[in-house]
């Protein structure tokens, strides 16, 4: 596989993500992100059950040496999980938009 050190970003699907392959990209100047599957090698244990609408855990796998790899899970209808050189841990709740204005919704909190 030849790879230039352009800082290209690629994208994958959770058949091909893998910290492994993520670090050697990431060390070759090349971003990733993708859908994971939590039993790959390397993975840190994300077995715990989340509710809908919620986001599990965001960490750095340690076990690579490698500080770059975030590791994000959250639930919509199914448990997703993502591995990403490429994104940074902040999360940025944007809450829901309309469909007709195209704008979001604002929450009616009470004092």
């Amino acid at each position: 596989m030849y790879l230039t050190p352009n800082g290209h970003s690629l994208f994958t699907d959770n058949w091909y993500t893998s910290p492994s392959l993520s670090t050697y990209l990431f060390q070759h100047k090349t971003n990733s992100c993708g859908t994971v599957r939590v039993n790959r090698k390397h993975m840190p244990d994300l077995s715990g059950k989340i509710q809908q609408g919620q986001t599990c855990c965001m960490q750095k796998l340690q076990s690579m040496s490698s500080e770059n790899i975030l590791v994000v899970k959250w639930k919509d209808r199914k448990e997703v999980t993502m591995l990403t050189t490429m994104h940074e841990d902040k999360m940025i709740e944007l809450g829901k938009k309309d469909r007709k204005t195209k704008e979001f919704i604002k929450k009616n909190l009470r004092p």
